[in-house]
């Protein structure tokens, strides 16, 4: 399995002054009828957790000994085509500060990963790998994401209104029992089921 092309794809965020940079590697392959079961025959979500889990199993000493860390993995399909999505982020330096990451170090993780998939090919159909960074703006996934980013301000979007509004900003407080808890700029808190959220993303302050 060989990359068919590499590209820069330079994003804007929201329209914003803030760029992000994908190196993205289009993959080209034969469908095998034995190995494509999963994917073929409707079983996505198990076959995507087995992909996610070996990508970050090829993916993890890689990223420490290069001061990265892996931030999240996805695989999954959008209208006919399927996206191996890959984020990763920056260890902090020395003195505990933020380091952020540049194409470069998604360039370099890209042809690693890719060197990897080669020989363990476990993907049966055509597919993009994309590495990037998640964003100033970054999606809050798992719970060590809301722990991590307590504190901070944040953007919840739900699937149905609340309050008259499916858009709801606030400080986060955490993720307890199931539900997304913010306060407002009140200091009230307002807690949100899970089930309810569509993303709750960091806010961007400028």
């Amino acid at each position: 399995m060989t990359p068919s092309n590499v590209w820069f794809c330079l994003t804007s965020i929201f329209k914003r002054a803030i760029i992000a940079v994908q190196v993205i590697m289009s993959y080209r392959k034969e469908w095998a009828s034995v190995r494509s079961f999963s994917f073929v025959r409707g079983n996505f979500m198990a076959g995507s957790g087995k992909i996610v889990k070996l990508t970050e199993d090829l993916l993890q000493d890689f990223l420490r000994e290069n001061g990265l860390s892996l931030y999240h993995t996805e695989f999954k399909r959008e209208g006919k085509d399927w996206y191996l999505n890959v984020f990763i982020d920056k260890m902090p330096d020395e003195n505990g500060q933020e380091q952020y990451v540049s194409s470069n170090d998604c360039e370099q993780v890209s042809r690693y990963l890719s060197e990897r998939l080669d020989e363990k090919d476990p993907i049966s159909q055509n597919y993009y790998l994309q590495v990037s960074s998640p964003g100033l703006d970054r999606q809050l996934y798992e719970q060590k994401d809301y722990d991590r980013y307590a504190g901070r301000l944040v953007d919840v979007r739900l699937y149905a209104a609340v309050n008259g509004s499916k858009e709801h900003q606030g400080t986060l407080v955490g993720c307890k029992d199931g539900k997304v808890v913010i306060r407002d700029e009140d200091g009230n808190e307002i807690a949100f089921p899970q089930d309810q959220v569509v993303k709750t993303c960091l806010a961007v302050v400028f």
